[in-house]
């Protein structure tokens, strides 16, 4: 009787593992990546667009030109999934050189723009299980921007709204969650080998609103630089903390 009940007890045993080997065989096994937060570090060098100046007692300035510039910054963020990450980001930009010719005073005012930029960005990975992530991405904030005085200009401060756009593409350099292929497009197995870094590299358009002088020594007026709009290339790196 107990070698019966033994030899049907194994019997169930086989059949329960043979069961279980068709299933997983048939279904990959879905492994939802832990959320991950991390570090970037990031540098860029831009060109503007052609902003209209003026005068507040003198009207629309011409000839008006802004320099290239560069940019350093950093920021914190965490990963949502194999898809969908945000951050907060702080990025310095070095002064540029601003120009414009008054045809009322019949002078040339010269001055420098910098801007400190702080950013909500969100993004979105197409994660093909690859070394090499292209991505696209958002982001709001505000922006202060300083004017340094000129031989014919004063130095102002004021802060606008900010907004970006970006697109690129992320090299990891090693760790890092990565999807691999199951068999399944809606199941696939993402595995997390440790710590990721990560070269990003990209385009990013940038709207950082409008920059005020301070007074002019040649007319007693202040300049405004409208609508500002830079156009980034931009270099950094990422490192998962967690």
């Amino acid at each position: 009787g107990a070698a019966f009940v033994l030899g049907g007890a194994q019997g169930a045993a086989a059949a329960d593992l043979g069961d279980y080997e068709a299933m997983k065989d048939a279904v990959p096994i879905y492994q939802p990546p832990s959320p991950t937060w991390y570090f970037r570090l990031d540098g860029g060098y831009s060109a503007f667009d052609a902003s209209d100046m003026t005068d507040s007692l003198n009207g629309t300035l011409s000839d008006t030109s802004l320099d290239d510039a560069w940019s350093l910054g950093g920021g914190v963020g965490r990963h949502f999934g194999s898809r969908f990450r945000g951050d907060l980001t702080y990025d310095h930009r070095f002064e540029a050189d601003a120009q414009n010719y008054d045809p009322v005073a019949l002078a040339t005012k010269d001055f420098g723009i910098a801007s400190d930029v702080f950013l909500a960005n969100l993004y979105y990975d197409f994660d093909f299980g690859s070394r090499f992530t292209p991505y696209i991405g958002a982001g709001i904030g505000f922006t202060r921007n300083r004017t340094t005085g000129g031989l014919t200009v004063d130095g102002g401060t004021n802060t606008d709204v900010a907004a970006a756009a970006m697109a690129g593409v992320s090299m990891r350099l090693r760790g890092g969650q990565q999807v691999v292929d199951g068999g399944a497009k809606d199941a696939p197995i993402v595995v997390d080998s440790g710590r990721g870094l990560y070269l990003d590299a990209g385009y990013r358009f940038l709207y950082l609103g409008d920059a005020e002088t301070g007074v002019s020594t040649l007319t007693g007026g202040t300049i405004s630089v409208e609508d500002m709009y830079a156009h980034e290339v931009r270099l950094g790196l990422r490192y998962d903390i967690n």
